[in-house]
């Protein structure tokens, strides 16, 4: 695919994304939420009703969280070995702090987000921007939680809809370095991997 269109894409998912926040936050009435699909529903009471079952739940998406972060961090499409101990370190470390009090663990996932990319000597100017997306865009989701938005029920998987679009802004961070990455080097293809064309 053209790097012309990707970057187009990305735009109109920025545009997107920031025209939902705005929508939600002066005209929250409109978002009225239908999760109909009793699968789903289901699977979102199953998890939060099984201890052992919302502990995999979040540990998955604390994994999901934190790889797209780091990755972005370091312009990588994966991460070697050192890396990935860094992110189990913090996944766990994450969780751990969990059991022992919030702020604790909240402050422990804010610094590492720091100092894990300074470890391996990542762009920290682009780790800062990623960071206060990130974070701005939690606020965001967090606030627009608060207001008075419609949903039939509520559970861990709906409430992952409600807050999806923090995975999307990581997720344009991760691929964005490879497009401007793939225009530098003049290839007419949208990214590589490892010196191999997809």
């Amino acid at each position: 695919m053209n790097k012309k269109v990707i970057k187009a894409m990305l735009a109109l998912v920025i545009i997107f994304l920031v025209g939902l926040y705005i929508l939600k936050i002066f005209i929250p009435d409109t978002f009225v939420m239908v999760i109909e699909n009793p699968q789903l529903i289901a699977i979102g009471d199953y998890i939060d009703s099984h201890t052992w079952a919302f502990y995999i739940y979040g540990f998955t998406t604390s994994t999901i969280t934190y790889y797209l972060y780091f990755a972005a961090c370091f312009k990588q499409w994966g991460m070697n070995w050192k890396q990935l101990i860094a992110l189990v370190v913090v996944v766990g470390g994450n969780f751990g702090f969990s059991f022992v009090n919030p702020q604790i663990c909240a402050a422990f996932g804010i610094l590492a987000m720091f100092i894990v990319p300074m470890i391996f000597k990542a762009d920290m100017k682009y780790t800062a921007i990623i960071f206060c997306t990130h974070y701005l865009a939690q606020t965001l989701t967090l606030m627009i939680r608060n207001l008075p938005m419609y949903l039939t029920s509520v559970n861990s998987i709906i409430m992952l809809f409600v807050t999806l679009e923090m995975y999307f802004w990581l997720l344009l961070f991760y691929i964005y370095p490879h497009i401007k990455e793939d225009k530098a080097n003049g290839m007419d293809c949208t990214t590589t991997i490892r010196g191999n064309k997809l």
